[in-house]
């Protein structure tokens, strides 16, 4: 065993085991903040940080593809939340969204038809209605979360992320369309329907 003399290569593991041990000690507020982290973690605060000016970002694993976009809104949550839950409206105002079908409240299914891919039309349960701040719907391999929070006096802040993912989606993941264009597109149109009502 060496204590001071010499070098000694050292393990991935024992390297794992001393950045987690040693995590706390780097200053968040410092130069380095951050770069504790993996660059993997990085990349996505960036893409963060480029949906906060309303543009949507993917992130991509192995097993899962999440597609983020978010945009301050100059309207009440209950005005945008009239907009996300009044399903017969969406494609009066929403350009993403040829046919949107059934009732969004706790428990509902909804059938909706996408611009992106209007040949196949998606089942979903509306898995979570928190009105006037979160709705979720999705089905088996995927889950959109919307949320709205108060930005300042007169101001929402709007979030979409769609997570698509499990053991499967390798299988499949190259036949689904990019999504970014289109999230883009969702949250210009909500704000510019919100903005004139």
């Amino acid at each position: 065993m060496r204590c001071n003399g010499g070098a000694r290569r050292t393990t991935g593991l024992e390297t794992a085991r001393f950045e987690r041990l040693t995590a706390h000690l780097v200053d968040a507020t410092g130069p380095y903040a951050g770069m504790d982290r993996p660059v993997s973690d990085r990349k996505s605060e960036a893409s963060m940080a480029s949906a906060h000016e309303g543009t949507a970002t993917t992130h991509r694993t192995t097993f899962s593809r999440t597609t983020s976009v978010q945009r301050a809104i100059s309207a009440e949550p209950a005005t945008i939340w009239s907009l996300l839950t009044t399903a017969a409206a969406y494609p009066q105002w929403n350009s993403t969204v040829l046919s949107l079908d059934g009732a969004i409240r706790q428990g509902g299914r909804i059938r909706l038809v996408s611009a992106l891919a209007p040949e196949r039309p998606f089942t979903l349960r509306i898995k979570q209605c928190e009105p006037p701040a979160r709705l979720v719907w999705g089905d088996a391999m995927g889950t959109r979360t919307f949320s709205l929070s108060p930005a300042g006096p007169g101001t929402t802040l709007f979030r979409m992320t769609e997570r698509i993912g499990g053991p499967l989606f390798p299988l499949f993941a190259g036949k689904i369309p990019d999504f970014d264009d289109s999230f883009t597109r969702f949250a210009a149109d909500l704000k510019t329907a919100a903005e004139a009502s």
